[in-house]
């Protein structure tokens, strides 16, 4: 009974060190889940409060300034009451401003989005795409809405 009383107190401070490594192994890796799963959550609720931003200044310019391109237009033009290259750039540069107020800037807009990790060239197209995808959207949803033939 002794020797093996022997055997265990010999072996007891060798099970507890790989027993305290063994939790604290789990602690780092449990440590990397959270601070991975926080920092996309983060990455996401930005993307998507981001994507209603530019909802929102897609649907106010087009409300304002695409109506009154079109309204100034004559109803026998050309390509009808139509926007235009030069009229879309027009608006696409007054969604950007609408984000630039809503955001301080473009460095607000820069910081917001610094958690997608882009360079400059890269967020800007970026915002680019989220603009075209809303105006999109926004047309879609107006064709439904409109009665008659789709």
């Amino acid at each position: 009974m002794e020797d093996k009383m022997d055997v265990v107190w010999t072996i007891a401070p060798y099970a507890v060190a790989f027993l305290l490594a063994g939790l604290t192994w789990l602690g780092g890796l449990l440590s990397k889940w959270t601070l991975g799963k926080i920092k996309n959550e983060a990455v996401a609720n930005t993307v998507v409060r981001f994507q209603g931003e530019v909802l929102s200044a897609v649907k106010m310019v087009g409300q304002t300034l695409k109506q009154e391109i079109l309204a100034a237009k004559a109803p026998g033009s050309p390509g009808g009451a139509k926007v235009t290259k030069e009229e879309a750039q027009q608006l696409k540069d007054a969604v950007w401003e609408a984000l630039k107020d809503s955001y301080g800037g473009m460095d607000g807009i820069k910081k917001a989005l610094g958690v997608l990790g882009l360079e400059d060239a890269a967020w800007m197209k970026w915002v680019d795409s989220k603009i075209e995808a809303a105006v999109s959207d926004v047309k879609r949803a107006e064709a439904a809405a409109r009665p008659g033939p789709q």
